[in-house]
């Protein structure tokens, strides 16, 4: 996924290159550092808008295709395994190509561990280490149908994070067991278009990897948990690409009364090789209100765009505004906005140096307004590992700044 800046080959022997490696591997196995392979929106640097090329889910995110495996090696990691220039071998392969499949079968491991600390006013808030995700997916095709989903567990202090996923509810003491995604499709003019049924990822907004940006959050659109059952359809022709979903609600989460029920939509538009263009919406209701308590229906809704561009090579800038609005039973219409833009710097093969800024009103009443940025720093030593560094700084009108530091640690089998 990132630019070849080399002007000069630098040729390793075989050897030095397996040592490399190995040693690698055997400081991650020492360190205990786990984690997952995810959507990059700014693959559109090497000329990838539509992710359906890659990911299984067509519109970005977890399982990756063959194809998508081959680019880790070629376009993602660095050289420390490989030369770009290289065919990928078995290496790039579930568990390593340790376990042969038949092509009709894509499985994936995903595991992902963190450390966090939070500040105000020079005084730590807390500090802890996250187990964040350890999941399985797969997806089985046969002819045009394809069958997909993923099933994972969470220890009980890292399962309410990811509480609208959970199949069992854990002991004080125990797992959650969490199914984030499951789905049956029918694939239509050569993978062009594909009809979904299952509980999925909604289709809305920048699949950035930033689980807890406002942009995300606010529009409780995040992979991490907030995917709901219904009915989908996505189609694209190169040139745009579109995914419209039926919620049925996410039936995961009890009592029914607190399921959304509605449309979630959007449609990009490939404006050049550098630059993408997407408009989308949601409006979605539920009978109780789940987030204030009120006891009153709400009507949850969004309407915004996100765009991507490559002003250099080395450059690729992502952004993402969404107008909300409540319209809670109880008490009316309320207005909000969340703002998102993200400048990911590529120096050298492997290595991301990202700046983010974000903005926030919240449509809950009385909501102050938050202001917050980010400094990042990501590397990809080799295919389907990733080491990321967050220090991010957030202020609302009403309170002291928070700083976080947090840092993850990520493999994909």
């Amino acid at each position: 996924m990132l630019a070849d800046l080399r002007t000069v080959r630098f040729y390793r022997p075989m050897r030095e290159r397996t040592m490399r490696a190995l040693s690698f591997f055997v400081f991650l196995v020492v360190l205990g550092i786990p984690s997952v392979a995810r959507a990059y929106p700014w693959m559109i640097r090497h000329d990838y808008t539509v992710c359906a090329t890659c990911h299984t889910d067509p519109s970005g995110g977890n399982l990756l295709t063959t194809y998508g495996r081959s680019l880790s090696q070629t376009l993602l990691s660095s050289e420390l395994l490989a030369n770009h220039d290289e065919e990928p071998g078995k290496f790039k392969d579930f568990a390593f190509g340790l376990v042969p499949l038949p092509e009709s079968l894509q499985v994936g491991a995903f595991l992902r561990q963190g450390y966090i600390a939070n500040y105000q006013n020079d005084q730590k808030l807390d500090s802890r280490v996250l187990k964040m995700r350890a999941d399985v997916e797969a997806q089985a095709q046969f002819g045009n149908f394809r069958f997909d989903g993923a099933i994972g567990v969470l220890p009980s202090e890292s399962g309410r994070s990811a509480r609208e996923a959970w199949v069992t509810k854990p002991a004080p003491d125990g797992i959650a067991v969490v199914a984030r995604t499951y789905w049956a499709a029918y694939e239509m003019q050569d993978g062009d278009a594909l009809a979904r049924l299952g509980r999925m990822n909604l289709p809305f907004g920048l699949r950035n990897v930033e689980h807890a940006s406002w942009v995300r959050a606010e529009t409780r659109t995040d992979i991490n948990q907030h995917q709901q059952h219904g009915a989908s359809y996505y189609w694209t022709n190169g040139s745009y690409r579109a995914e419209a979903m039926a919620v049925g609600g996410n039936f995961q989460m009890h009592p029914d009364a607190f399921r959304e029920r509605g449309i979630v939509a959007y449609l990009e538009r490939r404006i050049s090789g550098s630059q993408a263009l997407a408009l989308q919406a949601f409006a979605l209701r539920s009978s109780s209100d789940g987030f204030f308590l009120t006891g009153g229906s709400l009507f949850r809704q969004a309407y915004g765009a996100f765009y991507r561009v490559v002003p250099h090579a080395k450059l690729a800038v992502l952004a993402e505004g969404n107008v909300l609005v409540n319209r809670l039973q109880t008490s009316g219409t309320t207005l909000g906005h969340v703002a998102f833009v993200q400048a990911d710097y590529e120096p050298f093969a492997g290595l991301h140096v990202m700046g983010t800024v974000e903005e926030v009103k919240s449509p809950v009443p009385l909501s102050a307004q938050g202001t917050g940025a980010w400094l990042s720093s990501v590397y990809f030593p080799v295919p389907h590992v990733e080491l990321r560094f967050d220090g991010i700084w957030r202020k609302f009108a009403d309170q002291s700044p928070v700083t976080t530091f947090l840092i993850q640690g990520q493999l994909y089998l």
